[in-house]
């Protein structure tokens, strides 16, 4: 028995976020190689690229989870787990933010 109201929400939770995510990433990146080729503009390339991915990988095991029926069974364990892990995500972005864009850096003087 799978609920659709459940999917419908998860739906809109996670995939119209993702959505967002990955169009708004899209544009930056096509603008950024649209843009003159220097030092700053590689750097923030390289930055988007690697806040997509990294998007995904702390995305898509919640995403698994949420999106299995009520009657699998689902460890309590890894449930917290998979949403620590999703969590993580916002942690590492700030970290991806600081090691990867020099403006961000120059913005809280490290």
């Amino acid at each position: 028995y799978i609920c659709l109201p459940g999917l419908v929400l998860e739906a809109l939770g996670e995939g119209v976020p993702s959505l967002i995510v990955i169009i708004s990433y899209s544009l930056v990146y096509r603008n950024l190689s649209q843009a003159k080729a220097d030092a700053e503009t590689w750097s923030l390339k390289r930055a988007v690229l690697i806040l997509t991915i990294c998007y995904f990988i702390f995305i898509i095991p919640h995403a698994i989870i949420e999106w299995l029926p009520d009657d699998v069974d689902k460890s309590v364990l890894i449930g917290v787990l998979i949403h620590c892990w999703y969590w993580l995500l916002y942690i590492v972005n700030f970290f991806i933010y600081i090691i990867f864009w020099r403006r961000v850096r120059i913005g809280i003087r490290i």
